[in-house]
């Protein structure tokens, strides 16, 4: 069970990084063209939104754990992934939200982008953590 089960999670993490890939340029595009952006206090404003966002999702998936799943039974297996996934999804889309309107309030600091990314990366790691320590 540990080799499919590390397998699944595997697959999991590569699909949500493919996702966030693929939606930057959209995001970035529909943020752009809302019109929204034209009012600096606004996107203030959005940021705080994006941020509880955040913060909620980040509180869910750091508080689950794969102790309480039963591993042997699929339908549960898929749900925990499931429910890890579109956690960690809506982590990366407002990690990717919040470069793009600091961007707009501000230039391209590298050490900003790279600290977001150290944040949905911890995200993963948790969660491979937590699938390890449940089932080894």
């Amino acid at each position: 069970m540990g080799k499919k089960l590390l397998a699944e999670n595997i697959i999991k993490n590569v699909i949500l990084l493919i996702i966030l890939y693929i939606s930057y340029d959209p995001l970035k595009t529909s943020i752009l063209n809302s019109g929204l952006t034209n009012d600096q206090g606004f996107v203030g404003d959005l940021l705080v939104v994006v941020s509880i966002i955040i913060a909620t999702a980040s509180f869910g998936n750091f508080s689950f754990t794969y102790d309480q799943v039963r591993i042997e039974v699929f339908g549960e297996r898929m749900m925990a992934h499931f429910t890890t996934g579109i956690l960690m999804l809506t982590i990366g889309l407002s990690l990717e939200t919040t470069l793009i309107l600091t961007n707009i309030i501000i230039d391209n600091i590298f050490i900003f982008s790279f600290s977001l990314f150290l944040l949905y990366f911890s995200a993963i790691l948790y969660d491979k953590w937590d699938l390890y320590r449940a089932y080894n």
